[in-house]
């Protein structure tokens, strides 16, 4: 299926955001780390082949592979700083984008 997205409501994590806070990547079966990524809050994505737009509540993060120790699983978590207030989200899915790059998405722990 061919998707095409358009994001709202982004942020980007690099080493440290202006309000000092990282996006902190937790394992279920390792330590926790520090991960540059793109937060999310509301995904929207077009399929193309069907020309109808499918949105979602659920967050995601954009994130480099390369970043990861490991490619995510379900029983991993995020910890993301948003609006000053860590929030932790569990990853529901992990969605490779056929280059560097892959899309985690988010549901709230």
């Amino acid at each position: 299926m061919a998707a095409a997205t358009h994001r709202t409501s982004i942020k980007i994590y690099e080493d440290r955001d202006e309000e000092g806070g990282t996006v902190t990547y937790l394992p279920y079966d390792g330590e926790s780390y520090s991960l540059p990524a793109i937060y999310d809050a509301q995904h929207f994505a077009l399929d193309a082949e069907l020309g109808v737009t499918v949105s979602s509540t659920n967050p995601v993060l954009g994130v480099q592979r390369s970043d990861l120790q490991r490619d995510s699983v379900q029983d991993d978590q995020v910890k993301v700083r948003v609006n000053g207030q860590d929030v932790l989200y569990n990853v529901v899915d992990f969605k490779p984008d056929g280059q560097a790059g892959a899309t985690l998405e988010l549901r709230r722990a």
